[in-house]
């Protein structure tokens, strides 16, 4: 065979490992780059198309394997390095992701999306000035650059700074103008400050632009937010469902519940709960319907050609998935190239953990995907699910408080003064004491019975504002009918969304207990709700608020929360 003929197969090889790629077939793009690659071992376009498809197959260690050999072949392939950042960043290895995104900027100083995204990653990472700074870079760049101009418009008013983020509107409007036609948009009076909000900033979005085959799709954080907000079509496609009375109080995501089989009604109860009780719009779609006449929303085995174009639509445009079952690809819409580590949650039910534990586990533990299960004996160790035990205590254990009268108590059990931050209880107190009627007591190095004594003998209990979630020294004291005061995150609010402990701040401990030492009545109500939590089983709406507060924290990371009813109406 002459050389010609040769490399004409090689040619025709690449071309078909290429086409694939557009069709998403990525199953036939591996076998045929790696064919080709035990021929010609160092072939860059085989091993980035290669790298891409292990990538968008969700098999990110051998995508970056890959990519890391192409590198080594060439260590000036930009794409691969970038495509190395946006695995990095799904897997939430922002370190990792910014030197590849770095090395982009290196060899492409002008690259408009590595900049946007290294700004996100910036961002998120919680450098505000940095994240700033390339934003502002690619708009030189581009002064028209739709997903920079949002981003600094976001700091701005997250900032506070409401008159520049109008400025850069305004001039951002006057860009595409001079580019449309030459004309120029008179900016109106910025001497009265902006003192309202009427409606939310768009959030930090990754740039989705690049369409290039050989580079992965960047993640999509919130780019369905940004298009809701222009297109009523799509709102009213997740209205669809929602009470009409509801429709303006629905400031929220658009949360696609999608599944194969509608498990016990499981599905389709969440998607109206959320319709009915939250700021969030909800649509269901079922792949296969059953003979158990659940309450339905769209079921896809009905063969309606409309349904299915509906259902892309609100797969296409949900900013939240909330999955039944393991997510599995279709042949008339592929929901696993929609979900990433921080806009999804996968459910699953008994028997599928049952039979399939490990495959589940590892998918999880690769895509760094959110699992959500009821506790169950089959849970593998070490696993990625969320499942909630509550912490059991006797509360014949101690004795009850006494009423609120006179001098009121108020105590701080303490192992450890760093991790418990009782340098803040200390600080309050000193604000308080003097001013009020109340006793502060440190309790350390005390037995256990020792410490429910003093307990039984106060009135109030300082626990902790450091890990957010509380444990079982709080138990004791909401069981002893104490007011209990401590900082709750967004993870322990989707475990216990109704708990009766004062959420605090590190900058209104004073305040919260300032109110409880003006109005004493409302010691004992709290006190009592305390008891009744200690006895409370779970029921329909406490399981909806665990829902919310778990999308919150997949979406936003750990964070402290203002109120526990932030996401819920009525």
């Amino acid at each position: 065979m002459n050389a010609d003929v040769v490399q004409e197969e090689k040619t025709s090889v690449l071309e078909n490992a290429k086409s694939a790629f557009q069709n998403e077939d990525f199953t036939t793009v591996i076998k045929l780059c790696r064919d080709y690659l035990n021929v010609s071992e160092n072939d860059l376009v085989a091993l980035h198309l290669l790298g891409t498809a292990y990538a968008r197959m969700g098999d990110y260690e051998n995508a970056e394997s890959i990519f890391k050999r192409e590198l080594k072949t060439d260590s000036n392939q930009a794409d691969a390095y970038f495509n190395l950042g946006l695995i990095y960043t799904r897997q939430q290895k922002y370190s990792d992701a910014t030197a590849n995104l770095e090395k982009v900027l290196e060899l492409r100083p002008d690259d408009l999306q590595a900049l946007n995204d290294l700004g996100v990653l910036y961002f998120n990472m919680g450098d505000t000035a940095r994240a700033g700074e390339h934003f502002t870079k690619a708009l030189k760049n581009n002064p028209t650059y739709k997903e920079a101009f949002l981003n600094v418009f976001e700091i701005l008013w997250n900032e506070g700074k409401y008159t520049p983020a109008l400025e850069h509107a305004y001039e951002y409007l006057n860009q595409l103008s001079r580019q449309d036609n030459g004309m120029k948009l008179d900016k109106p009076s910025m001497e009265k400050p902006v003192v309202q909000v009427v409606t939310p900033p768009p959030a930090i979005t990754e740039d989705t632009t690049k369409t290039d085959a050989s580079v992965i799709d960047a993640p999509a954080i919130i780019s369905a937010e940004t298009r809701r907000k222009t297109n009523s079509k799509i709102e009213d496609l997740f209205n669809k469902h929602v009470p009409v009375k509801l429709h303006g109080k629905k400031t929220g995501m658009n949360i696609a519940v999608v599944a194969d089989f509608n498990i016990a009604g499981q599905l389709t109860q969440m998607f109206r709960l959320i319709n009915e009780h939250t700021i969030h719009r909800a649509r269901c779609i079922i792949v296969h319907d059953d003979y158990l006449t659940y309450d339905k929303d769209m079921v896809l085995s009905h063969n309606k050609e409309d349904d299915w174009e509906e259902a892309r639509q609100i797969i296409e445009n949900a900013d939240f998935f909330h999955v039944g079952r393991f997510p599995k690809p279709h042949q008339k819409f592929n929901l696993p190239k929609y979900i990433r580590p921080k806009n999804t949650i996968v459910q699953y039910f008994g028997s599928e953990l049952r039979q399939n534990a490990n495959d589940i586990y590892n998918w999880h533990k690769q895509n760094n995907i959110t699992g959500v299960a009821a506790w169950d004996y089959t849970m593998i160790e070490n696993s990625p699910f969320f499942y909630h035990i509550n912490m059991m205590f006797d509360s014949s254990k101690i004795k009850p408080a006494p009423k609120p009268e006179g001098t009121i108590k108020i105590v701080h059990p303490t192992t450890n003064r760093s991790i418990k931050k009782t340098e803040l209880f200390i600080e309050a107190m000193r604000k308080l004491k003097g001013k009020y009627d109340v006793e502060p007591i440190i309790i350390e190095g005390k037995t256990n019975e020792e410490c429910l004594k003093i307990k039984s003998e106060s009135h109030m209990t300082y626990d902790q504002i450091s890990v957010g979630i509380y444990g079982v020294s709080a138990i004791e004291s909401m069981a002893a009918g104490h007011v209990v005061f401590g900082g709750i995150s967004n993870f322990a609010a989707s475990v216990y969304p109704d708990n009766p402990i004062v959420w605090i701040t590190p900058d209104n401990i004073a305040e919260k207990v300032k109110h409880y030492l003006v109005n004493k009545v409302e010691i004992s109500e709290r006190g009592l709700a305390g008891k009744a939590w200690v006895k409370r089983y779970h029921d329909p709406r406490k399981i909806l608020r665990q829902h919310m507060y778990l999308y919150d924290l997949v979406r936003y990371g750990h964070r402290f929360m203002p109120s526990p009813d932030e996401q819920m109406l009525g």
